[in-house]
């Protein structure tokens, strides 16, 4: 009985640990939830104005071309409106000429018949376009694009020299590497050799999976570092526990 108690309340005790850990994690994944919005917040004002910009640039052509419009069409009217007046007056001495009688008085009009009819235009492939917008959309969502990627980039760059803060030094522990793994002299470098090393054996060392880890640890705190990788097709690039099975 004294075994079972005691065994049952080591249970106790692991669910209440239990439970701790996984409101720890809940608050936890809050924070880090709160972080990530205000972090995208930026990214998505500058969206936003990108867009605000773009629309009102769009308004803003369309408009000024609806207005040239507007003014061609005002003077093509006026244009027309003149040559309807010359054309009025001149049916309207066509029209007393007609009524002449006396044909010797009809030839000296003549020259008054001769310019009755002004000169005016062929206007059959003469139009005003309905649509001013022609290709303006296209050119706008590009050039959109083009601003967006700028923008996002911009924040990018920001937000990369507020993380730079927290850079670190990596340097790879060969005491780790697996045996085909090369290291450079620095230990800044990693490539993939053709045949296995012969390494003395180690506890440490990986001997199935090509895998190589970071000189230094740490157990808390935040870092940031980079990689570049080149030459493969595929690649793994993560983080690890100490005690990562090594063998097997």
């Amino acid at each position: 009985m004294r075994k079972t108690k005691s065994k049952v309340q080591e249970m106790i005790q692991e669910r209440l640990l239990k439970v701790k850990e996984i409101k720890h994690a809940v608050e936890l994944s809050k924070s880090n939830a709160k972080r990530e919005i205000a972090d995208n917040a930026e990214v998505f004002t500058a969206m936003v104005r990108c867009i605000e910009r773009s629309q009102a640039e769009l308004i803003e052509v369309v408009e000024g071309k609806q207005k040239a419009a507007e003014k061609r069409a005002e003077g093509l009217v006026e244009e027309l409106e003149q040559e309807i007046t010359e054309l009025k007056r001149g049916s309207t001495e066509l029209e007393q000429l007609s009524d002449i009688e006396d044909h010797l008085l009809l030839l000296y009009s003549s020259p008054s018949l001769c310019t009755t009819l002004p000169h005016t235009k062929n206007w059959s492939e003469i139009c005003v376009h309905s649509s001013v917008g022609v290709g303006i959309p296209g050119r706008v969502v590009s050039q959109l694009e083009e601003t967006l990627s700028k923008e996002i980039k911009n924040v990018c760059v920001a937000d990369l020299k507020k993380i730079q803060q927290y850079a670190v030094d990596v340097t790879l522990d060969p005491d780790t590497a697996y045996a085909k793994l090369i290291l450079s002299k620095d230990r800044k470098q990693v490539r993939y050799g053709d045949k296995k090393q012969n390494p003395p054996s180690n506890p440490e060392t990986f001997d199935y999976h090509t895998r190589v880890l970071g000189k230094e640890g740490f157990s808390s705190g935040r870092f940031y570092y980079e990689v570049q990788v080149k030459g493969r097709t595929s690649w793994g690039l993560g983080m690890a526990r100490e005690s990562i099975i090594r063998k097997g």
